[in-house]
């Protein structure tokens, strides 16, 4: 026990102690001495302890860790009271808790007299000495009950000399951090490690030598609310690891000389609107592309770009649903080789994209490069699922993608084997454009477009590589693509609505062969119509294809045009309907004409003012009838094979 003493004009300290000696200095003076603090040697606190104004209010820690913990059921809790100094030593510094037993940190400052952990250095600089360590045992913060462990008002300097290089490390542990002053570490300001749900809020994190808060590993929540995180040589919140999933709220982000938060895709949802960001360089939240297994994740209008630093795949569920909502005024700028997936799925629940802009606020997807190229990013696909699948895509730009020749177009469904039903996708007031091969490229899917525009695509806004599934196209524009506005299956044509399919390089819509089943009109706004492969009219309900005057159809070689089961009706005016062949120069029976089997619904079936040329390559004539008799009137039957 050291009391009432006057301990003056000393070279050095006025008193060298242990660190649980401390409670024994008692109504002391100390003055004039040569550095007036309480010189500590560090150890473990093994009691209760208080470090506070015992006539100075400066510590220096001159030798190893103080550690505080009890035991597994006991803690120990070190008080500091406001406006005490400690300032560490090299290989120095503070831990609390020690793997299961348990300590506590009370060192609550005031906004006029503040708790200091600093460097013992004359001249301090980063990593001058260790850190403050939160380790497993220390007790949690309840934010119930105010019990546990706390930081608040307090600056934390010069720390983060050697391993966990950081002025404050937490591991497994739910400490407050609040209304501190976080700077000049070596590295990090703050990592957070393995478990728990820290609390960082109102503290000012600044000029330290990598990242403001560095989220580690394992499974922590931590909330990050209402700080400002500034001038960090790396990034202001880096997040290492998927599994944790912060809420980010709040907090000022400025002048971090890299981006101001990487995060992954898993935890975006904890990432709120209503941060701000400025100054960063870059300017941009970096997304780190993952497997989606969090259930729904939501992309936030936060005010600035993502940019997604790979792909982001989402797959289907059987327990919960799997939706990645996108809200109105996102921009997402993708680096070369990623995109967004959703995958084949034969799950209770499979994966959605929900992406609906507004007119004033559309969404964006784009290049992340500062002069776009075509294909610099991978695009979106959807892969076949259940078919209560129901991606929507409302006020969207999407652009400059389709890197690959797997992946050849912004939009991709992909059902090409077959896989648990067709994907589907709505698509309204929306843009696709500067697709690296096509706009939109499709191996089968129920895929709905309205009042959008597919257009300046390297080959073609549409391109329906196996014809099948259902294509509904209205009120859209395809135009400045590289070949045709669209490449269609044959029942979809009937299904495009009034569009505008001009001013690509190449006049017209190339229909895919295939069966029609339902009931359509081919619109004169739309011809000439390409005809590559057979087409059959034939269906259950008699399906009937009108064609309107002014239509011209030119068939590939060898293709046919069957009335199987149905009806077909050409009835052209003073603009008359042509059947021809799309050979260049076209010559007799370059295709294989029209085919009317006994199926035809005669009295619905008429070709009227109608020119049909140099078919008959298999059956030897323009029009073939089998045990049908639809009406002919006033066409011109010329240049077949043989017979008219």
């Amino acid at each position: 026990m050291i009391t009432n003493n006057r301990i003056n004009d000393n070279t050095g300290y006025p008193v060298r102690i242990a660190a649980n000696n401390i409670k024994d200095l008692i109504a002391n003076v100390f003055t004039n001495n040569g550095k007036q603090a309480i010189e500590i040697m560090g150890e473990r606190i093994i009691g209760d302890l208080n470090i506070g104004d015992i006539g100075l209010k400066r510590y220096d820690v001159v030798s190893d860790i103080i550690t505080v913990y009890g035991d597994t059921t006991t803690a120990v809790k070190l008080t500091i009271d406001p406006g005490v100094e400690i300032r560490f030593a090299e290989m120095t510094g503070l831990q609390i808790g020690s793997g299961e037993n348990k300590g506590i940190l009370r060192a609550i400052g005031t906004d006029s007299d503040r708790i200091k952990f600093t460097s013992s250095m004359d001249v301090p600089v980063k990593g001058s000495w260790e850190n403050i360590v939160f380790d497993d045992g220390a007790v949690d913060y309840d934010t119930a009950t105010g019990v546990g462990t706390i930081m608040e008002n307090c600056v934390v300097e010069y720390g983060g000399q050697s391993y966990n290089d950081e002025n404050i490390y937490i591991l497994n542990s739910s400490p407050k951090i609040s209304k501190c002053e976080i700077k000049e570490s070596r590295t990090n300001g703050i990592k957070i490690n393995g478990s728990g749900n820290a609390i960082v809020s109102a503290c000012t994190i600044g000029n330290n030598g990598s990242n403001g808060i560095y989220i580690m590993s394992g499974t922590s929540n931590p909330t990050i609310s209402g700080n400002n995180i500034s001038n960090n040589t790396g990034y202001g919140i880096w997040q290492g690891y998927t599994v944790t999933r912060p809420v980010i709220s709040g907090n000022s982000i400025s002048n971090n000389g890299s981006y101001p938060i990487r995060i992954f895709a898993n935890s975006i949802s904890g990432l709120n609107n209503d941060n701000i960001y400025t100054g960063n360089n870059p300017n941009l939240i970096e997304l780190m592309g993952e497997g989606v297994y969090a259930g729904e994740i939501t992309f936030q209008d936060i005010g600035i770009p993502y940019y997604i630093n790979g792909s982001v795949n989402l797959s289907g569920r059987n327990d919960y649903a799997v939706r990645m909502t996108i809200e109105a005024g996102v921009e997402m700028r993708f680096k070369k080789g990623y995109g967004l997936g959703f995958n084949r799925s034969n799950e209770t629940y499979p994966p959605e994209l929900k992406a609906i802009g507004t007119a004033l606020k559309p969404i964006k997807l784009t290049s992340v490069e500062s002069v776009p190229a075509r294909g610099d990013w991978f695009g979106l696909i959807f892969f076949g699922g259940n078919t209560n699948a129901n991606s929507e895509m409302d006020y969207c730009i999407v652009e400059f993608g389709g890197s690959s020749s797997q992946n050849p177009g912004n939009i991709i469904l992909d059902n090409y084997y077959g896989y648990y039903g067709s994907p589907q996708l709505n698509i309204k007031n929306s843009i696709i454009r500067y697709g690296k091969e096509h706009g939109i490229y499709s191996t089968g899917g129920n895929l709905t477009i309205d009042n959008s525009e597919v257009r300046d695509n390297d080959k073609y806004g549409i391109y329906n590589k196996s014809g099948g599934d259902i294509c509904q196209i209205t009120n859209s524009v395809m135009s400045g693509n590289g070949e045709y506005g669209v490449r269609i299956g044959a029942n979809s044509v009937g299904k495009l609505g009034s569009n505008d399919i001009s001013g690509n390089v190449k006049a017209g819509t190339w229909v895919l062969g295939g069966t029609i089943t339902d009931e359509g009109i081919w619109e004169k706004n739309k011809t000439p119509f390409i005809v590559d492969g057979d087409i059959n009219i034939n269906g259950s309900t008699d399906p009937k294809l009108t064609i309107e005057p002014g239509v011209e159809l030119r068939f590939g070689i060898s293709s046919r045009l069957t009335v199987n089961k149905g009806s077909l009706y050409a009835v052209g005016t003073t603009e008359s309907i042509k059947f021809t062949s799309n050979a260049v120069p076209a010559s007799e029976g370059n295709w294989d004409g029209i085919y009317f089997a006994d199926g035809t619904v005669d009295s619905a079936t008429v070709l009227d003012s109608c020119i049909v040329e140099y078919g008959g390559l298999n059956t030897n004539a323009n029009l073939y009838f089998n045990l049908s008799s639809p009406t002919i009137r006033n066409s011109i039957i010329s240049n077949s094979s043989k017979n008219g």
